[in-house]
């Protein structure tokens, strides 16, 4: 970024770029995201913006433009994206939107176009996406949609299509995603959904289909994700589910289906995932589960089978995945788990297994995943786990292993995923990280890289991502930014780099995008991270790695990202992690990417990325739409 001062993207001050693509923003001057002045350029895409003044994404004023995509808006005045006014553009595919005028993404009033794809929407008024009006269009794929009104993404009306995907939605009317009313089509796939009504996503009625796949679902009616009643089909892969009674994902009743897969799932009844009863099937795979009885995901009973994987699990009884017992097996892969007993995934006992990828672990014991005790495997790829004992993902203890990749790790102790000390490695790609210490991934100290993309950072000092001062450079694209000085994201200090896409950030200096301290490394990429010491992401302390890629990183100390212990190694990679000690993932939020493209992070230091939350890349291929499901169901 050229710029050198600009508040941060939360509450205090303004950012001079916050860049999406392969270009640079010209602008020097502008108010943060989210609650005070006004920002110039919010850009994803190869483009820059023209504009040099708008206000922030969230709640004061308003932007001139926000592009998702391989152009630049038009436009120059539009509102915040959160709670006033009007924005005039929100981008995301290889064109760009004609309207000038809309309201804000989220509580007051409407906007224009929110795309997602290579086309761009027709429409040129709708509310915001949040919790007011209506919005026409919602768009991630290949086509536009026909609609032109319909209610906000979240609290109020209703709306018309949320695609992700080559077709567009038939339908006009739906209530919106959240609290209120039903969406016809929820599309994560090829395929377009028949039905024309369903209850919204969480708290109120019920929803005909929620695709993510290349099918449809034949079910009509179902009831909410959330806390109502029920819903029919969650499917995530090639086939439909032939199941039309279920109870909802989160608190009341049951569900039939929740597939993420080629097949379907046997089971009609099931109770639903998280406080109530039981659940039979949970699949992210080819296979079915055999199991027709389980108790829910959260906080009750037991849950025979939580599969994400090829395979199916052999187990018929374990406690849910949150609070009270245990479970036998949470399988993401081609392969089952072999153990019988465990603890459930949060806050009381141990699990066995906790696998993602196509080999099943050999640990029969461990603890829970969030606040007690200790966990021996979580794995997200091809290979098992070989440590036998390690601490809950959660508060209290130590993990061994959290595996997203092909190969297993090495480690054998390390603390738990969420609120007590360090993590050594987060890992997302093909090769494994070498640091061996860091402290956990949320509240307190330092990172150095947050990388998505192909190459490492050489950063080596940075404040943490969320809430002090003010960043450097926000980076989505195939550029770096020259900027040196920036507020940070939110409220409080600065981050050197936050960089997605093909090229490294030259800054060297920035205030953390959230609150507290630093961290040495976050990748989503094929290369390693090369910087020894930022803030963390979050709150606590530091962790060493995050990374999504093909390569390692080579840090060794960094903040956790989360807020308590630490975590050996969470990888989603062909490769294994080295490392041995680390602190935990998680106890208040997370961060997926903060890099999207094939080059490194030339920062030095920044401070960290938001205080709470997480951010993920939005394909227009859908490729990481698996990741998009698993944040929708930790959502």
């Amino acid at each position: 970024m050229a710029d050198k001062s600009a508040t941060n993207l939360t509450p205090t001050t303004s950012i001079t770029q916050v860049r999406i693509g392969p270009h640079r923003m010209a602008d020097k001057s502008a108010t943060n995201l989210t609650p005070t002045t006004s920002i110039t350029q919010v850009r994803i895409g190869p483009h820059r913006m023209a504009d040099k003044s708008a206000t922030n994404l969230i709640p004061t004023t308003s932007i001139t433009q926000v592009r998702i995509g391989p152009h630049r808006m038009a436009d120059k005045s539009a509102t915040n994206l959160i709670p006033t006014t009007s924005i005039t553009q929100v981008r995301i595919g290889p064109h760009r939107m004609a309207d000038k005028s809309a309201t804000n993404l989220i509580p007051t009033t409407s906007i224009t176009q929110v795309r997602i794809g290579p086309h761009r929407m027709a429409d040129k008024s709708a509310t915001n996406l949040i919790p007011t009006t209506s919005i026409t269009q919602v768009r991630i794929g290949p086509h536009r949609m026909a609609d032109k009104s319909a209610t906000n993404l979240i609290p109020t009306t209703s709306i018309t299509q949320v695609r992700i995907g080559p077709h567009r939605m038939a339908d006009k009317s739906a209530t919106n995603l959240i609290p209120t009313t039903s969406i016809t089509q929820v599309r994560i796939g090829p395929h377009r959904m028949a039905d024309k009504s369903a209850t919204n996503l969480i708290p109120t009625t019920s929803i005909t289909q929620v695709r993510i796949g290349p099918h449809r679902m034949a079910d009509k009616s179902a009831t909410n994700l959330i806390p109502t009643t029920s819903i029919t089909q969650v499917r995530i892969g090639p086939h439909r589910m032939a199941d039309k009674s279920a109870t909802n994902l989160i608190p009341t009743t049951s569900i039939t289906q929740v597939r993420i897969g080629p097949h379907r799932m046997a089971d009609k009844s099931a109770t639903n995932l998280i406080p109530t009863t039981s659940i039979t099937q949970v699949r992210i795979g080819p296979h079915r589960m055999a199991d027709k009885s389980a108790t829910n995901l959260t906080p009750t009973t037991s849950i025979t089978q939580v599969r994400i994987g090829p395979h199916r699990m052999a187990d018929k009884s374990a406690t849910n995945l949150i609070p009270t017992t245990s479970i036998t097996q949470v399988r993401i892969g081609p392969h089952r788990m072999a153990d019988k007993s465990a603890t459930n995934l949060i806050p009381t006992t141990s699990i066995t297994q906790v696998r993602i990828g196509p080999h099943r672990m050999a640990d029969k014991s461990a603890t829970n995943l969030i606040p007690t005790t200790s966990i021996t495997q979580v794995r997200i790829g091809p290979h098992r786990m070989a440590d036998k004992s390690a601490t809950n993902l959660i508060p209290t203890t130590s993990i061994t292993q959290v595996r997203i990749g092909p190969h297993r790790m090495a480690d054998k102790s390390a603390t738990n995923l969420i609120p007590t000390t360090s993590i050594t490695q987060v890992r997302i790609g093909p090769h494994r990280m070498a640091d061996k210490s860091a402290t956990n991934l949320i509240p307190t100290t330092s990172i150095t890289q947050v990388r998505i993309g192909p190459h490492r950072m050489a950063d080596k000092s940075a404040t943490n991502l969320i809430p002090t001062t003010s960043i450097t450079q926000v980076r989505i694209g195939p550029h770096r930014m020259a900027d040196k000085s920036a507020t940070n994201l939110i409220p409080t200090t600065s981050i050197t780099q936050v960089r997605i896409g093909p090229h490294r950030m030259a800054d060297k200096s920035a205030t953390n995008l959230i609150p507290t301290t630093s961290i040495t490394q976050v990748r989503i990429g094929p290369h390693r991270m090369a910087d020894k010491s930022a803030t963390n992401l979050i709150p606590t302390t530091s962790i060493t790695q995050v990374r999504i890629g093909p390569h390692r990183m080579a840090d060794k100390s960094a903040t956790n990202l989360i807020p308590t212990t630490s975590i050996t190694q969470v990888r989603i990679g062909p490769h294994r992690m080295a490392d041995k000690s680390a602190t935990n993932l998680i106890p208040t939020t997370s961060i997926t990417q903060v890099r999207i493209g094939p080059h490194r992070m030339a920062d030095k230091s920044a401070t960290n990325l938001i205080p709470t939350t997480s951010i993920t890349r939005v394909a227009d291929t859908g490729e990481h739409s698996h990741l998009a499901a698993i944040r929708f169901c930790l959502s």
